[in-house]
C-alpha cells in the first residue's frame, strides 16, 4: 500500500506525468503520439514513462494504456482538479501578470496535502506491515544485540522499520531468511532489509542515514547529523539534538519533527513527492530559508533571522513541502 501510494503521488505531483496519465486515459496512445502532444524530446519522455512504471503499460500493438493502479491515479487527478475549479482564482484581468498565472496552478498542489491525509502517508503512517505482505507469514530471522557504533545506516526495500532509543538490539522478521544483512564498515553499522519488518533500539547517534525504496521507516531518536532518502515510500522522523539534516524525496512522503540543539543546516529536496517538516530551535537561534520551486508549492518557510541561524535550503521540482517552525522554551 505504501509503495503504491508513493507511485501515485510521484505521478500526480509532476505536471508532465499527470498529463501523460490524462492523455492515456482519454484513449491509448503510442510513444510518438505522446511525444508530439507533449512536445518532448524522446529521452525526456522515456524518463517520465519509466517513472510511471506500474501506472501505465504498453500493449502488443505499442499503445500505452492505464493499469488498475494508473486508473486510481487518474481518478485522484480528476478529483483534485474538480476541487481546484471550485477554489480557482478570479478571471485574469488586464492588469494581471505572469506571477498571477503561476499562482493559479498552486491550488492543485495544495490539495495534495489533503489527499495525503486521506491515504495515511504523511499524518499517520500505517503501523501494520501486513498491508505490504498480505497473506505472507514473516519469519523471525534475527532477535539479538547489535554492535554499538556512533553511526547507523538503515536501508529498506519493501518493508517497515521502527527505530527507537535504547540499548542496541534488533528483532527482524522477513519473507525470506536471506532478506537482511548487518555489517560494520569503519565506524558505521549498516543494516539492509528487503521485504522485512524490524524493530530496532539504539543509543543516541552521531549520524543516521535512512533510505527507503518502497516501504517505511519510523525513527524516534537523538541524532546529530540526519540524512533521509525516499524513493517511493514514507518516512516518519521525530529526532532531537539535530545539528545538520538532509531530506530527499523522489516519489513518496516524509513527515519529520526535528529539534535542533544549535545553529546548523537543513536541506529538503523534493522531486515528485511531499514533505511536512517541523523545526524546533533554541530561543537564541533563528532560521533563514533559501527556496527554489519548479512545478510545485512550498508553504511556510518564514525567516526568523538572529545572530546565529539554521541555514535552510528547500528545493521542489514537482511536489509539495510545508515547513513550520517553533522555539523551545
Amino acid at each position: 500500500m505504501e509503495s503504491q501510494n508513493g507511485d501515485i503521488f510521484d505521478a500526480i505531483s509532476h505536471e508532465i506525468r499527470r498529463r501523460i496519465i490524462q492523455l492515456v486515459a482519454e484513449r491509448p496512445r503510442t510513444f510518438s503520439e505522446l511525444q508530439r502532444e507533449l512536445e518532448l524530446e524522446s529521452a525526456a519522455l522515456a524518463f517520465h514513462i519509466k517513472k510511471l512504471n506500474g501506472l501505465i503499460m504498453k500493449d502488443e500493438q505499442g499503445y500505452y494504456k492505464l493499469t488498475q493502479l494508473g486508473m486510481k491515479a487518474y481518478n485522484v487527478i480528476q478529483q483534485i482538479h474538480s476541487e481546484e475549479v471550485r477554489d480557482s482564482l478570479p478571471p485574469r484581468t488586464q492588469g494581471s501578470n505572469d506571477n498571477e498565472t503561476k499562482k493559479a496552478s498552486l491550488p492543485f498542489f495544495s490539495k495534495l496535502f489533503d489527499w495525503l491525509k486521506d491515504i495515511d502517508i504523511i499524518t499517520d503512517l500505517p503501523m501494520n506491515f501486513s498491508i505490504n505482505v498480505s497473506g505472507v507469514n514473516l519469519k523471525k530471522v534475527y532477535d539479538g544485540p547489535l554492535s554499538f557504533l556512533p553511526n547507523l545506516e538503515v536501508s529498506v526495500d519493501g518493508g517497515k522499520v521502527e527505530i527507537d532509543q535504547g540499548d542496541p538490539h534488533a528483532e527482524i522478521r522477513c519473507i525470506d531468511e536471506n532478506g537482511f544483512k548487518i555489517q560494520t564498515i569503519n565506524n558505521e553499522l549498516k543494516i539492509d532489509l528487503d521485504g522485512c519488518s524490524a524493530i530496532i533500539s539504539y543509543p543516541p547517534l552521531s549520524s543516521f542515514k535512512g533510505r527507503v525504496d518502497g516501504g517505511a521507516i519510523i525513527i524516534n531518536n537523538s541524532v546529530s547529523d540526519l540524512s533521509l532518502t525516499v524513493d517511493g515510500g514514507a518516512i516518519h522522523a521525530e529526532v532531537n539534538n539535530v545539528v545538520n539534516s538532509r531530506i530527499e524525496v523522489d516519489g513518496g512522503a516524509v513527515q519529520s519533527k526535528l529539534e535542533y540543539v544549535k545553529e546548523g543546516t537543513l536541506y529538503v529536496g523534493v522531486d515528485g513527492g511531499a514533505g511536512k517538516i517541523h523545526i524546533d530551535m533554541p530561543r537564541e537561534v533563528g532560521i533563514i530559508f533559501c527556496t527554489d520551486v519548479n512545478g510545485g508549492v512550498i508553504k511556510g518557510c518564514k525567516n526568523i533571522p538572529k545572530e546565529r541561524n539554521i541555514k535552510a535550503t528547500i528545493s521542489v521540482n514537482g511536489g509539495a513541502v510545508r515547513v513550520t517552525t517553533g522555539q523551545k522554551r
